[in-house]
């Protein structure tokens, strides 16, 4: 399915240094997926190679007939904050 990002999806991805690949990793293959008001949001635990500390990817989208719309994403090393399901850990 067609992945598109909103405006204000890829303005937060420019200034958070989130690339595409990551966002659409995130939803289609999470790591942990919940619904929301608007749609779903997809987590992904990820590692960015600067720090030993990993971050939660957070991707907020809606699934549409024909394709999948971002609306935002940003990250955060509260994890366990936003984690709703079993442990996230390796």
């Amino acid at each position: 399915m067609k992945i598109q990002f909103s405006e204000h999806a890829l303005e937060r991805m420019r200034a958070r240094n989130l690339t595409t690949d990551q966002i659409k990793e995130a939803i289609t293959n999470p790591d942990e997926q919940l619904p929301n008001e608007i749609g779903k949001v997809a987590h992904k635990v990820l590692n960015d190679n600067t720090t030993p500390e990993k971050y939660l990817l957070r991707v907020f989208y809606k699934e549409e007939e024909d394709r999948i719309f971002v609306i935002s994403a940003y990250k955060t090393v509260k994890i366990e904050k936003y984690w709703k399901g079993e442990s996230h850990e390796d």
